[in-house]
């Protein structure tokens, strides 16, 4: 490999049950302030009563689907650094790295105006209803700002793929501070309502690009950024789109799938049920940050030890990483089983949803049940991705999806209670945790038997 590159570079290519914690941990910190600034966006906008917080989380799978397209090309820039870095080819890493901001720009400009324009029916076909109006106000922000909301996590995806994970982590928490100052100021102060949390978003997801490109001003980063590198290269994003893709469409199915259970929820409890039952899963992805960061770095270092054909350190990888996932997620579900009531309490302040505290207690509960076997799709889709099978986990998770709607239909039909929604959530999702982790541990045995000279040296 050409040198030893920066201390990130040299942790990537470590013994991974060293290297997994240390470059998991920023990613930890990283996604405790991402996350706790969601919450505390829904936090804001309840307070303006049911129907914003109703419009809010009927914008959610939209916006989650668009988030994580940006979030699954990141994991994709990562993979294709990583290896490159791990077979020693650096000018395939710096070139994968200026690609990163043409793929983004051509996604936004593509989607960019279609979202805008037909903002109004894709929210009446959701069920919107009589919050149409609120809906769209919050979504045609979001739509303006594509380019940002996608490129930033593909920014920390460059970072992270040469192993700069404090780097990624200072960014991506300074973007979400920004995002935590300006929702009171925008939503109240300004009077913007809804429209106000959105823009919020927007701004936030700029900073980290602009902070991502400070970074690489300076010599300090193994790689660098390059003006010839932003004309369109298919072999570089090829290389990208070849995990990034498939994570990508599996992300986005994951969210639009919930389209469909929303409206199992609204059926059974109409436009206020969907409000909680997002809030709930808010709170709930705090849970699987653990699982989330561990992830992140099984990505880095699983691709590069795979670029460098070393595969027993992936099964080494495989083994402590999913042991400590399980391990740390059900350590932080059964703090959210503790608090469940007292969080249901603070998102259920205005009249109109005081009678669904309990049901956002219960789906709480429900949660803390099912988030440690949850955590299992992230550690297994990482280690599909790092071994370039990131197909293999679109299918378990389009699989698990297609469940989750007639598990939801059929709970709505016959049992027409929240609770059975709830009950039908928890099955599936520890359904799609098993297969997940089974699928990749099958996909790592054939790759340990194809490779069986590629041992730790």
């Amino acid at each position: 490999m050409e040198g030893t590159g920066t201390k990130g570079v040299r942790l990537l290519l470590a013994d991974p049950q060293r290297s997994l914690p240390v470059l998991a941990l920023p990613l930890i910190v990283g996604l405790v302030v991402q996350n706790l600034n969601s919450v505390v966006d829904v936090m804001w906008v309840s307070w303006l009563g049911g129907d914003a917080i109703a419009a809010l989380s009927l914008v959610f799978p939209m916006y989650a689907a668009l988030t994580g397209i940006g979030a699954g090309l990141g994991i994709g820039v990562a993979a294709a650094e990583a290896r490159a870095i791990g077979a020693g080819v650096k000018e395939t890493a710096i070139r994968t790295a200026g690609q990163t901001f043409t793929v983004a720009f051509l996604f936004a400009l593509v989607c960019s105006p279609l979202l805008f324009v037909f903002a109004g029916p894709m929210l009446g076909f959701f069920g919107a209803g009589d919050v149409t109006g609120e809906a769209v106000a919050y979504a045609r922000p979001i739509f303006v700002g594509l380019f940002f909301l996608v490129l930033s996590p593909m920014a920390a995806g460059i970072l992270r793929g040469e192993g700069a994970t404090k780097q990624a982590m200072y960014i991506q928490a300074f973007g979400a501070g920004v995002n935590i100052v300006l929702d009171p100021l925008l939503i109240y102060g300004c009077g913007m309502g809804v429209a106000g949390a959105a823009w919020a978003t927007v701004v936030a997801s700029a900073v980290p690009v602009l902070l991502c490109l400070l970074c690489y001003r300076k010599d300090q980063m193994y790689l660098r950024l390059r003006k010839r590198d932003l004309r369109p290269d298919l072999a570089i994003q090829k290389g990208i789109l070849t995990v990034g893709f498939p994570q990508a469409a599996e992300y986005a199915v994951m969210a639009l799938c919930n389209i469909f259970l929303n409206w199992a929820v609204l059926a059974v409890g109409g436009t206020n049920a969907v409000g909680i039952y997002t809030s709930a899963w808010r709170v709930g992805y705090l849970a699987l940050i653990p699982a989330q960061a561990l992830g992140g770095a099984v990505v880095s270092v699983c691709a590069a030890e795979a670029g460098g054909r070393r595969y027993q350190l992936v099964r080494r990888a495989f083994r402590f990483s999913v042991c400590r996932s399980v391990l740390y997620t059900a350590f932080c579900a059964l703090v959210l089983a503790v608090g469940a009531g007292a969080v249901a309490w603070v998102f259920t302040q205005t009249a109109d949803l005081v009678p669904l505290r309990t049901d956002m207690r219960n789906c709480l509960l429900f949660l803390a049940l099912l988030l440690p076997v949850m955590s299992l799709v992230y550690m297994g889709s990482a280690f599909l991705q790092a071994l370039r099978r990131s197909g293999v986990a679109f299918y378990s998770s389009l699989i698990q999806n297609a469940v989750m709607a007639v598990g939801y239909f059929l709970a709505a039909r016959t049992f027409g209670t929240l609770l059975s929604i709830w009950a039908a959530m928890a099955a599936v999702e520890i359904f799609g945790g098993l297969l997940m982790a089974y699928l990749a541990w099958h996909v790592l045995r054939g790759v340990l038997r194809q490779h069986p000279a590629d041992t730790v040296a």
